[in-house]
């Protein structure tokens, strides 16, 4: 779990925690923009993972910095981080 006072920075962290999971799964990076990955047909979503029905935009996160409603930059996002 993550808490915090800026959206952007958590979602600029949970992005990777969720891009290094899809890795360990063997599927595509959030940030795949090949077309070979992309088929509107649903039987190919069905069939392969790593099949995108749309391309991914998580640029989202770093525009929403450019707005002034949170921090991107990942030296300068101050966390810590605590295992239980």
């Amino acid at each position: 779990m993550k808490f915090g006072t800026d959206p952007v920075a958590i979602d600029r962290l949970l992005i990777d925690v969720i891009d290094n999971k899809r890795k360990q799964e063997g599927a595509i990076s959030v940030w795949e923009r090949d077309m070979k990955y992309y088929s509107p047909n649903l039987a190919d979503w069905q069939a392969n993972p790593n099949v995108n029905r749309f391309i991914r935009e998580p640029g989202h996160i770093e525009y929403a910095s450019t707005l002034g409603l949170g921090v991107y930059d990942l030296a300068k996002i101050q966390h810590t981080e605590l295992t239980l």
